[in-house]
């Protein structure tokens, strides 16, 4: 049976760009999209290779060695004192999830943006490519 969490409870800190704590939760997040993630393919296909004509592709290919680990967008309720990091250098990102899992990478902060609607939450949005590998613990 699968198992199904819930987005609750989830942080995403970042050491030590803009917090003097490492890992610190920053902004009260309500969602984080991670997209992107991705691999590339090289054809390896030669003049050797053939197909069987009960088939149909005869193109083949290998993986490559290197992952991009894609971009994260999060959105949640802005806190203008602090300065939003889209000049600061790259960042270690820490997501702990509900389940207590941590998830550190770098990042580099590509878009931010954020809203102050009358007599309502102020939002925000930031964009992050993660840059190099995740580690998982």
């Amino acid at each position: 049976m699968a198992q199904v969490d819930i987005g609750t409870g989830l942080t995403l800190g970042f050491a030590p760009s803009f917090t003097d704590t490492p890992g610190a939760a920053v902004y009260e997040l309500l969602s984080l999209n991670w997209t992107g993630i991705s691999r590339g393919e090289v054809e390896s296909t030669h003049m050797g290779t053939t197909a069987s004509p009960a088939t149909f592709g005869g193109k083949t290919h290998l993986p490559t060695d290197i992952v991009n680990a894609g971009t994260i967008e999060v959105e949640g309720h802005f806190n203008p004192d602090i300065t939003p990091p889209i000049e600061q250098a790259k960042t270690a990102a820490v997501i702990t999830w509900p389940t207590g899992d941590i998830w550190t990478g770098s990042a580099i902060v590509t878009d931010f943006s954020f809203g102050v609607p009358l007599e309502d939450k102020m939002p925000f949005t930031c964009t992050m490519q993660m840059n190099s590998g995740v580690t998982i613990s």
